[in-house]
């Protein structure tokens, strides 16, 4: 037997090499197992089935999160500081489009960048959408990209 740490409570017990090899051997009991954090796939972390991001910008926000709100973290995921709580998956994809412009130098004010050629452009370099349900908001694909397919498909 090996002597091995709880995660989550702390407390020293002994368990089997193989386990340990095993990548089992991590809590000391099914209850620190259960209540411990517990981290996922995708890099998020739990606590009681529910996500540790949530439970912080639960405590900043000093009640419950809505249904519908979503936590964008900002700059890395494991950056717990860094939080903003929106309030619904609009504007969190919003928040990426804007961040995706930062990094690619650009000012998310006065620029976008084109779904087609990625390159980062002035606002003025995309239409303007004039009907439908997104009505007035900028187009995904620059003008040169746009007149680019229209041109190919008339071919």
């Amino acid at each position: 037997m090996e002597q091995v740490t709880c995660r989550h409570c702390g407390t020293t017990f002994g368990e089997l090499p193989g386990r340990i090899a095993r990548g089992r051997g991590k809590y000391c009991s099914r209850e620190c197992s259960d209540e411990g954090k517990h981290a996922r796939a995708q890099g998020y972390v739990t606590v009681n089935n529910k996500r540790l991001h949530r439970i912080v910008a639960e405590r900043a926000l000093g009640r419950p999160l809505p249904p519908s709100a979503v936590v964008h973290h900002w700059g890395e995921l494991s950056e717990h500081g860094k939080l903003v709580i929106c309030e619904d998956q609009s504007y969190h994809m919003l928040l990426h489009a804007r961040e995706r412009v930062l990094r690619a130098g650009g000012n998310p004010n006065t620029q976008r960048i084109c779904s087609t050629c990625r390159l980062v452009k002035a606002h003025s370099g995309f239409y303007l959408r004039k009907s439908g349900a997104r009505a007035g908001q900028l187009t995904n694909v620059c003008r040169e990209c746009s007149t680019r397919v229209r041109r190919s498909e008339a071919a």
